[in-house]
């Protein structure tokens, strides 16, 4: 996001007008004096809210990266939780572990430790950059008011010592967080100033055991998340019941968030969320989709009654005025709305003075509208229409009829983009409400979002076990094979090894065009920016590749 945009967030943020009615105000405070009561034993106020594991960034959660926690620190966080471990050569790096989530943050796991020098040529889900103590201190030195939040999976003492003997400028800036009892005297020694105790990883929790520790040690909060709601449920509210600051883990909705809080936990930390949901009146008054604070909502109709057909929370009796790029929202503006982004402002007002101002972002289709939260301001610049494959290999006068025709009979997808092609229609991938881009394996294979490709070439059925064997149903015969493994079956006789394994990325299983020719029997081409499994019965050596391929690159400029 630019400084551009990020100034325009910013000055549009939510904001109570001084004209506020003197009622809603009285109802605010009442409810954050409810909400506040009870749950802090510090006498300084704690920010409410951790980035966990960096923060949000375009999509992505818990992701560690660069960008994550620029991002972060720009929403204001001062809080911010980072996974950190040692690399091989014996730095402190920022990554979750080495197999598990790794796979969803490169799309592969590791059999052993990188080298930090190695660490820092990869990219995080294929665009943004890993993070290294080193660098985290170029950044903390430029934002003074914020502080981190260890999460150390392995040898907590091995990198708090690290970061004490080698960081001692940045001790001050460090809030770690302990996994027992017996680690907290250690730490303290090591001059940590304030301590986290986090529950996650304690096998029991014994309820007087543990607030005799807590009222017998100087903590900074305690961390509870649903690990041990089996031994006493709803732990969370039960500690701050009795006075405890706690902490939530971790949260991905507001609504969430909010439940814990009316309980009287004291924060969370959170994925998706950011501090300004948390400030008034972004708190009590919001649109809705359903009964979810609305984060990106498409209107199937465009028209002012769309528009005034959304919910609002708190927002029953207010009058209403909408406004689009500044002007009086009318049935004739909103109908003749030019397709892209524009500004929607709603205001609500009570007995003729506003209470609040509503910022979103709107994208207007050519029938439909979009209304999105601005922190998704992502998702619109993301747009991007995959155009006409014919239209565009035609119109541009270089490409010859007979690639014309190659291409309209094949799948086609590239490294880098969220759309492909089928038989010359668009593919779009997405996980979820985000899109998912066709990634690169290490070895430079392109690797294409399996269930959705397949199926376009004709698959039946495409499905994964809990044991991760995925089955593919295609022209009568089924191929078996396991994830992040280079196991492949074809029939009951029919076994080899693949070089480029399937892989899961973003809970997705992405094949490379090697899996596409076991399926299918069609041959491919992959320069390692695009692969495009060919028509039935064409061979790769008998195809001009190049013209192919600076064809095919035509439809993704």
């Amino acid at each position: 996001m630019t400084k551009k945009m990020k100034a325009t967030a910013k000055k549009g943020k939510m904001k109570i007008n001084s004209k506020v009615n003197i009622a809603a105000v009285i109802a605010i405070a009442a409810a954050l004096i409810l909400l506040f009561a009870g749950t802090c034993f510090a006498t300084e106020a704690k920010p409410r809210l951790v980035a966990h594991g960096g923060g949000f960034i375009e999509g992505y959660m818990t992701t560690n990266s660069v960008e994550a926690v620029m991002e972060s620190i720009a929403e204001g966080y001062k809080l911010i939780e980072l996974d950190i471990d040692f690399s091989s050569d014996g730095k402190l790096i920022m990554i979750h572990d080495w197999d598990r989530t790794a796979r969803t943050y490169f799309g592969v796991t590791f059999k052993k430790k990188l080298r930090q020098s190695e660490f820092e040529k990869i990219l995080i889900d294929g665009k943004f950059h890993t993070l290294t103590f080193d660098k985290l201190t170029t950044i903390l030195d430029g934002a003074s008011d914020v502080r981190i939040v260890t999460d150390v999976k392995s040898d907590n003492i091995g990198a708090l010592t690290e970061i004490a003997e080698k960081y001692p400028g940045y001790v001050d800036r460090i809030i770690p967080q302990i996994y027992s009892y017996d680690q907290y005297d250690t730490v303290k020694n090591l001059g940590y100033r304030d301590i986290i105790l986090t529950l996650y990883a304690m096998p029991t929790v014994d309820y007087d055991e543990l607030m005799g520790f807590i009222r017998s040690h100087e903590l900074y909060a305690v961390t509870v998340g649903d690990t041990h709601e089996y031994q006493i449920p709803d732990l969370k509210a039960k500690l701050a019941s009795d006075g405890v600051t706690v902490y939530y883990h971790p949260v991905n909705d507001f609504e969430t968030a909010m439940r814990a809080m009316d309980k009287g936990v004291y924060g969370v930390y959170a994925n998706e969320l950011i501090p300004s949901d948390f400030e008034e009146p972004a708190r009590s008054y919001y649109l809705l989709d359903g009964q979810a604070k609305l984060c990106d909502l498409t209107l199937e109709e465009k028209s002012i009654r769309a528009l005034k057909d959304i919910k609002i929370k708190n927002g029953a009796g207010m009058d209403r005025e909408y406004l689009i790029d500044g002007e009086p929202v009318t049935d004739e503006l909103v109908t003749q709305l030019s397709e892209g982004e524009h500004d929607l402002k709603l205001t609500l007002s009570l007995d003729g003075g506003a209470v609040a101002e509503l910022d979103y972002l709107l994208w207007s289709g050519a029938s439909d509208m979009r209304v999105l939260d601005k922190r998704y301001e992502y998702r619109i610049k993301e747009v991007k229409e995959p155009p006409d494959m014919y239209d565009a290999l035609q119109s541009s006068g270089s490409v010859s009829a007979e690639t014309i025709d190659m291409l309209l009979g094949s799948l086609v997808v590239k490294a880098g983009e969220h759309y492909g092609y089928c038989d010359g229609k668009p593919l779009v991938f997405l996980v979820g409400d985000e899109y998912l881009y066709t990634q690169k394996y290490t070895n430079g294979a392109v690797i294409s979002p399996l269930a959705d490709c397949i199926k376009a070439v004709g698959a039946d059925s495409v499905r994964m076990d809990g044991g991760r064997y995925v089955y593919v149903y295609y022209d009568g015969a089924r191929t078996m094979m396991q994830a992040d493994t280079s196991y492949i079956s074809r029939g009951i006789m029919d076994s080899n090894a693949l070089d480029t394994p399937l892989t899961i990325y973003r809970d997705k299983v992405m094949a490379s065009g090697e899996i596409y020719k076991a399926i299918t029997g069609r041959d491919y081409i992959d320069n390692q920016e695009i692969m495009i499994l060919l028509p039935e019965g064409v061979k790769a050596i008998d195809v001009d590749a190049g013209a192919i391929f600076n064809a095919a690159g035509l439809l993704f400029d």
